[in-house]
């Protein structure tokens, strides 16, 4: 027989028991996402030339290393440079790479993950995802530049958002 209390006690857990359902359905799909995620970026990891993108970080500060060196490189220091980037980058920038998985399961849905997966497994789409650390090692010196030259403007208002009244 269902007393009131007993009717309470079942309402209350079934009502307790809904948001839990929801959030074990949130979770099967985030670790669909994140599987999905985990198999698409180890596939890409294949294709990563990390001393060309070792090689595109210091070149970007070309500039800056000039001035420095009071002049240009020589061809030795441009190798000290990448064995020293290799060195303090390398490792990291793979497991940088490796946990795009959990952002792209934060991000993007299981039919996006797939699609980007399709995209990659295509002839076009490997050449387009390997020539993207070109795209941004071009693009890098002008963002360097534009943020280096904005600074003397913005400073002082950020000085201003930043200081306490």
């Amino acid at each position: 027989m269902l007393t009131p209390l007993r009717a309470l006690l079942l309402a209350s857990s079934l009502t307790l028991a809904g948001p839990l359902a929801a959030g074990d359905a949130e979770d099967a799909a985030y670790q669909e996402r994140l599987a999905a995620a985990r198999a698409y970026v180890e596939m890409s990891m294949q294709d990563v030339e990390m001393a060309r993108i070792v090689e595109q970080m210091w070149r970007g500060a070309l500039p800056q290393f000039r001035q420095i060196a009071g002049g240009p490189l020589t061809e030795q220091q441009m190798t000290d440079l990448q064995a020293l980037y290799m060195e303090v980058f390398e490792a990291p920038m793979r497991d940088v790479m490796r946990d795009q998985d959990k952002l792209m399961a934060d991000l993007l849905s299981l039919e996006e993950i797939a699609a980007l997966r399709d995209f990659y497994a295509t002839p076009e789409g490997r050449s387009v995802m390997r020539k993207l650390p070109d795209i941004l090692a071009r693009q890098q010196p002008q963002i360097m530049a534009l943020v280096q030259d904005s600074l003397p403007q913005i400073l002082p208002r950020v000085r201003d958002i930043l200081r306490p009244e």
